[in-house]
């Protein structure tokens, strides 16, 4: 069926499950009921894509493209429509909807655009690209919502407003240009996730509690909060993890309240604050953190006396927006166990032994250490022993994935990023040695070095024919012995132009009569043959009878 529209009509609200092909439907906006299952072909931009969009904004406005009451949504793309809007919505999520494969696109004229709007659903591997018009907020959550294994992009990336209810995000990346995670009523749990507010955001976490709220809680562990605008005239104008109980009036207490804990926060600037303004309350602990501030402010309570000032956590490559940790990082088994998780951002098993001492102790942020294994490198071609070759060729590989190599030939400087084939400079007659090592992604450096032995050996051998027969004579059977100038070189013989072969250094064989030439050289280790092969020739005669 090539309308989606059509199906929804055709099932008429019984249970049913709308299989949709590749293409682009313009049917919509889509009201799925209760025990309906949407699913495309994929999620991508490719041929197989579903991709559900509109020509114009709906009518109104705040219309979701796609609306599901307990219904289950996946493997497909919504992509706003590119006239201007305001309020638009791309999946609006009630009563235990489920959404699983789904990558939800804005667009540069919806002002205040909204992602995912849930209250009591499942959100699972769903991408959200809403940073593009101003406003924007990539899930809006009202409660009782479990999210995971997700990415968001938003002005702000995650706001809850729940009066009741608890949300639950575990192993999401989010990235907000001005906000990472706002919760301004209920609670949020938060676990093994990034906060990557760029170079332009304002706050990571923030629990401010808003009108009608008087409260609003986060409860964070093993998070990786990063970036943040940079100070403005020497006051922090960014911050990675706030209290922020500001919006109090007089009469209303409002109270912030955050626990932070196994985390890593850098980058903002202010790692960790409370604002609890004239009338509110702020209520910030902080336990097992690494931060790079020196100091904590007054109003920000040291859970455990065992915060970490850090300039440099030990990122694979924060600049490049790699925040996995290396081998040695000063982050890793930091954490404390009643305050750790089972898996890592990655889905990968917490706790490990990342600093090898025997301890099984989470690590501090979103991503846990877990390979200590260097990765193995093998050379596949070269030589081993000797060559006539000065500059040989070495082709080597490395048993690991994104692991790099380097190499030198023999007590020279290590070349880095050596890649196979690799080809050396000119080279001595003499031994020599060809080595490599890889380091992998993590910083694993494999040691000892794997060592290929060879000899560069240029000089051709010398063939000397030291007994030979006389010039003439009559017997059929004669005898030569051959001798050359380097040990374990081979000889080899040309008799009467009939091509080279092997032969041993006595030589014996049958004559015909008439005239013969025998030419022997010597071809050494290294495949130098002697340039000059030492020759005779010799004629069989018939006897004379008397």
């Amino acid at each position: 069926m090539t309308s989606i529209q059509a199906a929804i009509t055709l099932i008429n609200g019984d249970v049913a499950t709308i299989l949709v092909g590749p293409g682009v439907y313009k049917d919509g906006p889509y009201d799925l009921k209760p025990g309906t299952t949407l699913k495309g072909s994929g999620s991508g931009t490719g041929s197989m894509a579903t991709l559900v969009t509109l020509d114009a904004p709906p009518s109104p406005q705040s219309t979701p493209y796609i609306k599901a009451n307990n219904a289950t949504v996946g493997t497909l793309r919504v992509q706003l429509a590119s006239g201007s809007s305001t309020g638009s919505v791309g999946l609006s999520l009630t009563g235990g909807a489920s959404v699983r494969n789904v990558i939800a696109v804005g667009s540069a004229g919806a002002t205040g655009a909204v992602g995912v709007e849930t209250t009591s659903s499942v959100l699972d591997q769903v991408t959200l690209y809403f940073g593009q018009a101003a406003d924007t907020t990539a899930v809006l959550a009202h409660g009782g919502n479990t999210l995971a294994d997700s990415t968001w992009n938003g002005v702000t990336a995650y706001r809850q407003n729940a009066t009741t209810g608890t949300d639950k995000i575990s192993r999401v990346v989010l990235r907000g240009t001005d906000t990472g995670a706002s919760v301004e009523a209920g609670l949020l749990n938060i676990d093994n996730s990034l906060v990557d507010l760029g170079s332009s955001g304002t706050v990571g976490i923030t629990a401010v509690p808003t009108a009608p709220a008087t409260a609003s809680t986060v409860e964070a562990r093993q998070l990786t909060v990063v970036g943040g605008a940079a100070p403005v005239g020497g006051s922090a104008s960014s911050w990675g993890v706030l209290a922020n109980g500001s919006k109090a009036t007089a009469g209303t207490l409002r109270t912030a309240t955050v626990t932070l804990a196994n985390s890593v926060v850098v980058g903002p600037g202010k790692a960790v604050d409370t604002r609890p303004g004239t009338y509110g309350q702020a209520k910030l602990t902080v336990l097992n953190t690494a931060v790079d501030d020196a100091t904590l402010d007054a109003t920000v309570t040291n859970g455990g006396n065992n915060l970490l000032s850090v300039s440099d956590p030990g990122f694979i490559d924060g600049a490049g927006g790699n925040y996995a940790l290396r081998v040695g990082a000063t982050v890793v088994d930091k954490g404390a166990s009643n305050w750790g998780t089972d898996y890592d951002i990655t889905g990968g098993f917490r706790p490990f032994d990342g600093d090898r001492n025997g301890s099984f102790l989470p690590d501090l942020g979103a991503y846990e250490l877990t390979d200590v294994t260097p990765a193995k490198s093998s050379f596949t071609s070269g030589p081993t022993g000797p060559t006539k070759n000065r500059t040989p060729v070495f082709q080597f590989k490395v048993s690991e994935p994104g692991a790099t190599q380097l190499c030198r030939v023999d007590s020279g400087t290590w070349l880095k990023n050596c890649t196979s084939p690799a080809t050396t400079a000119p080279l001595a007659d003499g031994p020599h040695s060809f080595q490599i090592y890889s380091v992998d992604k993590v910083g694993n450096v494999e040691s000892p070095p794997v060592v290929r032995n060879f000899v560069v050996d240029t000089d051709t051998p010398n063939t000397t024919i030291t007994k030979k027969p006389p010039k003439k004579f009559t017997k059929k059977r004669v005898k030569f012995k051959f001798t050359t100038s380097e040990p374990g070189a081979k000889l080899q013989c040309n008799l009467d132009r009939r091509g080279w072969k092997t032969c041993q250094s006595t030589y014996r064989l049958n004559v015909k009569f008439g005239k013969h030439k025998i030419q022997v050289r010597a071809v050494d280790e290294a495949g130098n043959i002697d340039p000059t092969p030492a020759q005779y020739t010799y004629r069989r005669i018939k006897p004379r009878h008397r």
